[in-house]
């Protein structure tokens, strides 16, 4: 539902952007616990809430010492099309 997207969306903007390490670890409990129901945030395929939280996750550079189902969940990230980072082409720099 909307409601659970903006919760999603206020965690990683709150919780992790802006986030202390305790609101940090605090958002990746609740991310860890979501996502042993289920595959994706909100359900079987990626939204919204994953992107936001993904790249939340990213920028904060807390992916390697997530817990275990954040891990699963951002391995299965790393090999879809949608979330691959574009990669730098140091040729087509304008220095």
């Amino acid at each position: 539902s909307v409601t659970d997207v903006d919760h999603w969306l206020s965690l990683a903007h709150h919780g992790v952007i802006h986030g202390k390490n305790k609101e940090q670890q605090a958002v990746l409990k609740a991310l860890n616990a979501q996502l042993g129901k289920t595959p994706y945030i909100l359900g079987s395929t990626p939204g919204l809430a994953d992107i936001a939280l993904w790249s939340a996750l990213l920028q904060a550079n807390l992916s390697s010492g997530a817990p275990s189902n954040v891990k699963t969940w951002l391995k299965v990230l790393a090999v879809d099309p949608l979330f691959e980072l574009p990669k730098y082409d140091a040729s087509r720099a304008n220095l």
